[in-house]
């Protein structure tokens, strides 16, 4: 289960904040009680691996093109 964090709270501690998801937990940002955005760890949640995560970590070289 996330954690919810206001976003005025969330600027105020933005090192922490961003140590926090880093470490594992997932934080749902609100702005007026409201939810807008999550921030959490680089893996991927429920154990599902994503191509931009494997990216991320250099286990996938991005095509050079697109089409």
């Amino acid at each position: 289960m996330a954690s919810e964090i206001g976003i005025r709270q969330m600027r105020a501690e933005a090192a922490a904040t961003v140590r926090r998801a880093g470490s594992g937990e997932h934080l749902v940002i609100t702005i007026d009680g409201r939810p807008v955005a999550s921030l959490g760890p680089l893996d991927g949640e429920d154990g599902l691996v994503r191509l931009a995560d494997l990216i991320a970590t250099g286990q996938v070289i991005p095509p050079r093109r697109t089409s």
